[in-house]
């Protein structure tokens, strides 16, 4: 249904966002699309990720998660890094306790707080699609332009 998949998360002090970014395969529409995405998303909700896939995300976080601190400064690294866990935790040295919240999580943990926090009606659906095919929007979508 997809040719390409991605989601993510950003958290900051007053507020949260979960994105889910996806690109519908040849001959898919993008209402395929969006109901194979809340059915992924339901499933989590309901059963949680496998060990094998949690096992797999927490090793991607992980590397990440050290490669940002490879670097002293600039766009990411440690310097950056402290600066912002100073900033929103008032402790430059929370790596760990950072690292730890993605290492210590558990397939009943991510599906109780997936359950609790990534809901079908709060979301924002975008469609982008060529110029001149409004018809390949999603159902009941409103048209706009960025210039």
């Amino acid at each position: 249904v997809v040719a390409e998949l991605g989601a993510s998360q950003g958290s900051r002090e007053l507020q949260g966002m979960f994105q889910v970014t996806a690109t519908a395969a040849p001959g898919k529409s993008l209402a395929d699309v969006h109901a194979a995405v809340m059915s992924a998303i339901s499933l989590v909700a309901e059963h949680g990720p496998t060990a094998a896939e949690l096992v797999r995300e927490q090793t991607h976080a992980e590397a990440g998660f050290l490669s940002r601190l490879q670097t002293p400064g600039g766009f990411g690294g440690k310097a950056d890094q402290m600066k912002f866990y100073q900033t929103y935790l008032g402790k430059p040295d929370a790596d760990d306790d950072d690292l730890n919240r993605y290492l210590d999580a558990t397939p009943t943990s991510i599906r109780d707080a997936v359950s609790e926090w990534i809901k079908p009606e709060r979301a924002v659906l975008l469609s982008v699609v060529p110029a001149g095919h409004p018809e390949l929007a999603l159902p009941d979508s409103r048209r706009s332009e960025i210039a």
